[in-house]
């Protein structure tokens, strides 16, 4: 069986879920998911996506798997263990040779008939500690690159 703890975000949630079900799906095991608590908010959006949240015990001995030892556990020799899967698995080259095959896990998305522009700008957790701020794009580098569009409206 393949476990994975998600933490907060739904962004990470979408990370683990994927790494955790490639793994699962090469050893042909069943996929544990747990959030992080049983109110957790964003439960009912990974529903709608199609993330199963089986009640399934886990029992036994298993294999810890993190970013740093995620590309190992693709071992035929591994085949017969259980892995709990936790870490963010933001790294592109775990996903990048599988991409059609993690889109057909989700829900088709329409493309939009208008011309709007949408940005999404994380600004939160980790990656705004404040001794980082001279490593982060300048307000300025994006009002550049929003000028580089033809839009109708900015979202």
């Amino acid at each position: 069986m393949i476990l994975v703890h998600l933490t907060n975000g739904f962004g990470n949630n979408l990370f683990q879920y994927i790494a955790a079900r490639q793994l699962a799906e090469f050893h042909e095991q069943d996929l544990l998911v747990a959030p992080p608590s049983s109110d957790y908010y964003a439960i009912q959006d990974l529903r709608n996506i199609g993330v199963d949240f089986k009640d399934i015990s886990f029992h036994g001995q298993a294999i810890m798997i993190n970013e740093s030892n995620y590309k190992n556990a693709f071992d035929e020799d591994l085949k017969h263990h259980n892995f709990i899967v936790q870490g963010y698995f933001e790294d592109y080259t775990f996903f990048n040779e599988k991409f059609d095959l993690i889109k057909s896990w989700f829900p088709k998305i329409q493309k939009r008939e208008d011309n709007d522009l949408v940005i999404h700008f994380r600004g939160g957790d980790r990656l705004f500690y404040k001794n980082e701020f001279d490593y982060k794009p300048k307000i300025e580098s994006y009002l550049k690159t929003i000028e580089k569009f033809d839009f109708s409206n900015l979202h």
